[in-house]
């Protein structure tokens, strides 16, 4: 279990391509989550002393043999991409919206020679009801490609800070449903040549082009729950006016399944665009549901049926269970809760899979038998590649 000075480590936050995130809660009590991170120290000691709205806060930077901890503020929310699936196109005036708080936090962080390198809808809360928060700023360094369908046309090529303007500019006018005013309003941003295109602090002030900004109206939680998922005649409810990146297209598996303690069954509908197969979608959530239940059940040998030998995540969670036992913490009710999965390789003996997951709410146990409710995590998008039916990494996405 990590352990960092100041702070008192709750259980695991969830999972991803560095290992464990771990909820942890200061000694004011103030919550938080605690991430590994390869990021330079200045580049975190800058995030560090940037404060921000439309930014979720570094309490603090931690250096170890292993690398880097940051704390990062707990930012609870859908993302962009789950809110409008669930609902309409944004307006011109919720655009604007969006446009004049994630602007202003790009061209903050530009302002300090920080670039971000992988803005898209995945990579944006809805916090607070409506306020967006432009998040994973800690473990990049300007040099990740991004992701589908919000890569500009140069690629990983020219200026960084360009490159991050194109893309907030392709998620605002996605947001839109590619309305003509809005792809007006954004004009140069979206220019195939990066040097036409204006700085962040230039672009963060054009929303005013569309008039009032009004804040984003967020669906129902029953209808955010449906997001991604299949209606009786076979349509999604995201319905885009241009073809949409792979990572957005809803796949025909529950938006919402929660896979682990007291699931005993996962829904499953027929093969999504990509031509995903049903059985692949299964294994990989009985694989999800497996390692939850060891880390609930603190069994380590329990491992061996989800992961291959000798697997970086499986030494990582042998470590965290033996950790809990150790400290005689358990953990009730833990699941990992998959909002999409998207098969995008499938062959004989392996295949690779994006899946929208975050952690479910759970009771962590003391060893006098107190019992503390840690709430519901954000999402993320992680890559699991599976050889012969078991785990053999899990990466994130790109």
């Amino acid at each position: 279990m990590m352990q960092l000075t100041g702070y008192e480590t709750i259980g695991p936050a969830g999972f991803g391509a560095n290992g464990t995130a771990w909820n942890v809660r200061a000694a004011d009590g103030t919550p938080g989550v605690a991430i590994h991170t390869a990021a330079a120290a200045e580049r975190l000691a800058m995030l560090q002393a940037l404060h921000h709205p439309n930014l979720p806060e570094i309490r603090s930077v931690h250096r170890a043999s292993e690398g880097g901890v940051v704390v990062m503020e707990l930012v609870p929310g859908p993302r962009l991409g789950t809110v409008l699936g669930a609902r309409a196109w944004a307006s011109p005036g919720e655009v604007a919206g969006l446009w004049r708080g994630l602007g202003d936090a790009l061209a903050a962080l530009h302002y300090r020679g920080i670039t971000h390198g992988d803005v898209s809808p995945a990579n944006i809360v809805m916090a607070d009801g409506a306020r967006p928060v432009l998040i994973d700023i800690a473990g990049h360094a300007g040099a990740e490609l991004g992701h589908a369908g919000f890569i500009p046309p140069e690629g990983v090529a020219g200026s960084l800070e360009a490159r991050d303007v194109w893309a907030l500019a392709r998620t605002l006018l996605w947001a839109s449903g590619d309305d003509q005013r809005v792809r007006a309003a954004l004009g140069r941003a979206l220019a195939a040549d990066p040097e036409a295109r204006p700085s962040a602090r230039e672009f963060a002030v054009r929303w005013q082009e569309l008039g009032q900004a009004v804040p984003l109206q967020l669906p129902s939680i029953s209808r955010l729950a449906e997001a991604g998922m299949r209606n009786d005649d076979g349509e999604t409810w995201l319905s885009p006016t241009q073809p949409m990146p792979r990572w957005w297209r809803p796949v025909a598996v529950s938006a919402a399944v929660g896979i682990g303690i007291g699931v005993g069954a996962v829904l499953i509908g027929t093969p999504g665009p990509g031509g995903e197969s049903p059985s692949a979608q299964t294994r990989i959530a009985e694989l999800i549901g497996a390692r939850d239940r060891a880390i609930e059940q603190l069994d380590p040998e329990s491992l061996e049926s989800v992961f291959v030998a000798n697997a970086p995540s499986a030494a990582a969670d042998r470590t965290l269970i033996a950790q809990l036992a150790t400290q005689e913490i358990t953990v009730e009710g833990y699941q990992t809760l998959i909002h999409s999965i998207e098969v995008v390789q499938d062959e004989r003996g392996g295949l690779t899979a994006e899946l929208e997951i975050s952690p479910s709410s759970y009771e962590r146990i003391l060893p006098d038998g107190a019992r503390e409710t840690i709430a519901a995590g954000s999402s993320r998008c992680v890559r699991l590649i599976v050889t012969d039916g078991l785990i053999s990494a899990i990466e994130g996405c790109t």
